[in-house]
């Protein structure tokens, strides 16, 4: 009788255990889904973040890829570059079978306006086959001689070279670059205060 006492006791208590186990888990479980879920907000926070500091930083989009972006909406070749970083846009015009003018976002790449024109300049497209040195390289060799905060800069293309002419908000620099190796050829700097003193 006591054996089955003894028996019957022991099988409670490893029936208690299994159940305070079993709970054990669910709890553990539970830890880790929750801080699963408050891994993934942290996640999203720091995403949100980084959406912040980058549309007060560095641009999303290069260059290179707003002009890409606008010639498949249009089929044409990007002839024309600017970029406003107080509007956070890129200004492109392109020629093809018409003349087209495209704004892209300069931090979501969405095309957020397009125009069209019969008209047509046959200038030199920015991009051409054999290119080694990259739109965005070639505005950040005017940019390494400036110093400020960018405030918007415009770029197109002539024989051997780029028209590159940019702005910050203490200084203004146009610079002729060359399109074999990206290296300044001719540049002219002014300081803004320069040009306050001139409208005086």
């Amino acid at each position: 009788m006591k054996g089955k006492v003894l028996a019957g006791s022991l099988a409670g208590v490893t029936a208690l255990g299994a159940v305070i186990g079993a709970g054990a888990y669910t709890t553990m479980n539970g830890g880790v889904e929750a801080e699963t879920s408050s891994n993934k907000a942290s996640e999203e926070t720091a995403a949100e973040s980084n959406e912040n500091n980058s549309s007060s930083g560095e641009k999303k989009v290069t260059a290179d890829e707003a002009v890409l972006i606008a010639e498949e909406e249009t089929g044409g070749q990007a002839v024309e570059l600017e970029l406003d970083m107080q509007e956070q846009k890129y200004d492109i015009e392109l020629e093809g079978e018409q003349e087209y003018d495209v704004e892209v976002g300069a931090f979501s790449g969405n095309v957020t306006e397009k125009e069209t024109d019969d008209d047509k300049d046959n200038e030199e497209p920015l991009i051409q086959d054999g290119d080694s040195v990259s739109l965005e390289d070639v505005v950040a060799s005017g940019m390494g001689e400036l110093s400020g905060e960018l405030n918007e800069w415009e770029l197109d293309r002539e024989e051997n070279g780029y028209d590159l002419s940019l702005e910050t908000n203490e200084q203004e620099g146009d610079f002729f670059i060359n399109d074999a190796d990206g290296t300044i050829a001719s540049r002219d700097i002014e300081d803004e205060d320069d040009d306050d003193d001139d409208d005086d």
